[in-house]
């Protein structure tokens, strides 16, 4: 099973780029995909009143892509707001997105799923944009992932999850082996029984 934060129209190309055709849990766990069937496991779309509210955060400093089932766009057209799975909001001004987040997270139904990661490693820098990652607040890649054993008649405690970031974090769970890449952040590390010696 592919585990991204991504969406599904760039995680269908890093399946086929892997040759895999099974599975697919994109945007940060709100969508569960049987890409060799076409067909959705689980999927958590966000209002369009909860869209319209992270819009009215925004402004012209700020890119919002929305993501849906078939393509991720720059602007919605009226009969796409009902498809929105994740919205991903990039700008180069840190402190404005801090801001920002600050706001999503005073918004009931909706949360900042992943972030750029300098807003949680310390001394990381990067010169591309920082972002961040808008999905329903129930939405992690756990429940997702729980969704799709069901669907494929496997338990968890059969599972070998791996990762690195902060969305990450949720899906180790007690019951699977976990497996942190080298780099990854300290609280995924803490939570792994084996810790890769390359990335």
């Amino acid at each position: 099973i592919l585990v991204s934060g991504r969406s599904l129209t760039y995680t269908k190309k890093i399946a086929r780029i892997i040759d895999s055709d099974n599975y697919i849990i994109s945007n940060n766990g709100a969508l569960s995909y049987d890409n060799k069937n076409k067909k959705i496991i689980y999927v958590s779309y966000i209002s369009k009143d909860d869209i319209l509210k992270i819009n009215s955060l925004c402004n012209h400093e700020t890119e919002i892509l929305y993501q849906l089932l078939d393509k991720d766009v720059n602007v919605l057209n009226e009969e796409d707001y009902d498809k929105v799975i994740q919205v991903v909001i990039t700008t180069r001004n840190k402190k404005l997105l801090l801001d920002i987040m600050d706001k999503i997270n005073n918004i009931d139904g909706i949360k900042v799923t992943n972030k750029h990661r300098s807003f949680y490693v310390p001394g990381y820098t990067s010169s591309n944009p920082v972002y961040i990652d808008i999905s329903n607040s129930c939405v992690d890649k756990k429940e997702a992932i729980k969704h799709t054993l069901k669907y494929i008649n496997l338990e968890s405690k059969d599972s070998i999850r791996f990762g690195d970031g902060i969305n990450d974090i949720e899906m180790f769970e007690s019951d699977s082996f976990n497996v942190a890449v080298d780099n990854a952040i300290p609280e995924v590390k803490e939570r792994a029984n084996m810790i890769t010696t390359a990335y």
